[in-house]
């Protein structure tokens, strides 16, 4: 399976893929290289992990610039 299938399966972008890779240890350069066996369902898993992180990252970004605009 093809790093851009996996993205377009988990709506997310192919660099998102491939940085998720990168944490897994996969290896892939680009949107079109080849991902097989139980690296594709490694990737799945880290792509739904890193897409759960990346939430909760956003949700304290807000929290912490609702705080500072509610001090000025």
């Amino acid at each position: 399976m093809r790093i851009y299938e996996l993205a377009k399966e988990a709506g997310v972008s192919s660099a998102d893929v491939i940085k998720a890779a990168e944490a897994a240890g996969v290896e892939a350069t680009n949107a079109i290289s080849v991902v097989e066996g139980g690296d594709v369902e490694k990737l799945r898993q880290a792509v739904a992990s890193a897409d759960k992180a990346s939430v909760a990252a956003g949700r304290e970004r807000k929290k912490a610039r609702s705080r500072e605009l509610s001090e000025q």
